[in-house]
């Protein structure tokens, strides 16, 4: 319960950092800056970074750099290995962390009425 209510008070907080970003840049602010992903359209959700992270660290570990499993000749070991991850973490994101993605925006909605 302590992860959920985390994860949601996270996406509450960005989603209203990025209400206040759009303000201010119809105010004249100018747009979000690079360290939100603003400035380009690629936003990412906070609370999502902190458990791709490791994914992340992991695949950059085993695919860049001078490693053995970095392999040119090798594309099928990227690709392996991403499946690999998509099917043991398809069933936590899509049971657990889809409904607390869409949890936070009924809180918003109760808010704004």
């Amino acid at each position: 319960h302590g992860v959920a209510q985390a994860m949601c008070d996270a996406l509450l907080l960005q989603f209203c950092a990025w209400a206040a970003d759009s303000e201010g840049s119809a105010a004249g602010r100018g747009e979000g800056s690079d360290e939100d992903g603003g400035g380009d359209g690629a936003r990412s959700l906070w609370a999502l970074d902190a458990l791709s992270d490791p994914l992340l660290r992991r695949f950059r570990y085993h695919f860049e750099g001078r490693r053995e499993t970095n392999r040119r000749d090798k594309p099928e070991w990227v690709f392996a290995h991403c499946v690999a991850q998509m099917r043991a973490h398809s069933p936590f994101l899509g049971g657990s962390i889809q409904p607390l993605l869409l949890s936070p925006l009924a809180v918003l909605e109760r808010a704004a009425r």
